[in-house]
């Protein structure tokens, strides 16, 4: 569910956009297509159906957002950014 930040990182095939609200809406029927569930005026419910399998959270919030290109290392994000722009996916699902 991490953004596509830059595309020297090896894990971009990873991510579904750059854009956290595109990211967002695929995300959340990434997971409603794997484990079932439903969407309704108060947004995702999310249950495991019998044929279905579970999403586990992998690769956390800003993940991708390494200086440099690196696969690991440090990011240097702003609280506010962090919030409205990396953390908006995780919300959503």
């Amino acid at each position: 569910i991490n953004l596509y930040t830059d595309p020297r990182n090896g894990r971009g095939q990873e991510a579904f956009s750059q854009d956290a609200f595109l990211t967002s809406e695929l995300a959340v029927a990434w997971v409603l297509g794997m484990q079932g569930g439903d969407v309704d005026s108060l947004g995702p419910r999310h249950y495991l159906s019998k044929d279905k399998v579970a999403c586990v959270a992998k690769h956390y919030i800003a993940y991708g957002a390494s200086q440099g290109g690196l696969n690991s290392g440090p990011a240097m994000i702003d609280e506010y950014t962090l919030r409205d722009v990396y953390l908006a996916p995780w919300e959503a699902v």
